[in-house]
């Protein structure tokens, strides 16, 4: 079985999208599965950080243009009949059945998939957006938790797709799986605080969230902060830390989920990584790094599984001072929220996708 990912990472798309795709691949790989990665070439891409774990990896000439004032930008203006173009000429190169392309990229729907469907057996869109037409033959949500949002794609795809929705169905590295069994309620005393904004971080929370912790002055608990090796920031942020006795600044670490699941609570962006907490329900104050987080990071506070600090253009370090200062002293509310993560049940059913994915490549193959 033949799989293509077409997926993109950079400083400012963060490093999500990416992320969920490899967890898909090492499952499908494990299954037996050739597995391929096209991406583009943009700044702070994990094209090298992909290959370095074992895939293929082809890399796509920029077909972007990328502003720093609207992290929004790469998606919107994508060169989407270049794109395909190109990605064209790499699956013809390769001389061989593509038995399922997986797409995972905001700037691309309908007609880039129409581009592509004459050499693919079967596509498969992991959407979180509902905003955009899709000629896919499944489609997969982690992200929806209402009817509304379901009805919303049933217009906007063929009739026969199959759909995968809801938090069940998301898309988790081995490293959080393996932990499922350690997992715990948390309901003691804050020893430890895990810190994580994105993957590209384009405006430097990190930065802020480390000068709250010094300003909360709290040396009997342990900060470890997060960063992606994209980040911008790198030197600046080492040197803050560096200068904070009790904060470790880890640089793509391998034991991140172990990082998480050893926290009593965490600061962190919307996106992927909040499902990533909730699986080891861990207490979080969330912030809202770019439009595509606000209605799920609303939502999921509204159910009581975090509390939702906002928009980060509005947010000062004293805000994460006060914030964190409150969630430290308020024992109830971190557990409310650990126990309601505890009910959501997130990754448990990815196996059904993944073997819907081999079941119809087979039953296209012997057609």
């Amino acid at each position: 079985m033949n799989i293509v990912f077409r997926v993109d990472s950079s400083v400012q798309m963060g490093i999500g999208h990416v992320m969920r795709c490899l967890a898909l691949a090492s499952i499908l790989r494990q299954r037996g599965a050739a597995v391929t990665f096209v991406c583009q070439e943009l700044k702070g891409n994990l094209c090298s950080y992909i290959e370095s774990i074992g895939y293929k990896v082809h890399r796509l000439l920029s077909v972007v243009s990328e502003s720093p004032e609207n992290p929004n930008i790469p998606y919107s203006a994508i060169e989407w009949e270049l794109d395909a173009k190109n990605t064209i000429a790499f699956l013809e190169s390769e001389h061989k059945k593509i038995d399922c392309m997986v797409v995972d990229h905001y700037g691309l729907d309908s007609q880039w998939e129409r581009k592509i469907r004459p050499y693919i057996e079967k596509i498969l869109v992991i959407d979180d957006q509902a905003d955009r037409s899709h000629l896919c033959d499944l489609l997969m949500d982690s992200d929806v938790i209402c009817e509304d949002v379901e009805k919303k794609y049933e217009k906007l795809v063929p009739s026969a797709c199959k759909f995968f929705f809801g938090p069940e169905f998301t898309l988790l590295r081995s490293e959080f799986e393996a932990l499922s069994a350690t997992r715990k309620v948390r309901d003691a005393k804050v020893r430890r605080i895990f810190v994580f904004m994105g993957g590209g971080d384009s405006s430097n929370q990190t930065a802020k969230v480390l000068e709250g912790i010094g300003l909360l002055k709290r040396l009997d608990i342990i900060f470890d902060v997060v960063i992606s090796t994209i980040n911008p920031y790198k030197l600046e942020l080492q040197n803050l830390a560096n200068r904070m006795a009790n904060t470790i600044l880890h640089v793509q670490p391998q034991s991140m989920a172990t990082l998480m699941n050893e926290a009593d609570m965490a600061v962190g962006a919307g996106g992927m990584t909040m499902w990533e907490r909730c699986f080891l329900w861990l207490p979080s104050l969330v912030v809202v790094l770019a439009d595509n987080q606000r209605v799920l990071t609303e939502r999921l506070a509204r159910k009581g599984m975090l509390t939702n600090l906002g928009d980060i253009h509005k947010l000062t370090t004293s805000d994460y001072k006060c914030a964190m200062e409150a969630m430290i002293q308020d024992g109830f509310l971190r557990k409310t929220q650990s126990l309601k993560c505890s009910e959501f049940g997130v990754g448990a059913r990815v196996d059904e996708l993944v073997s819907y994915i081999q079941e119809s490549c087979v039953s296209k193959t012997d057609h």
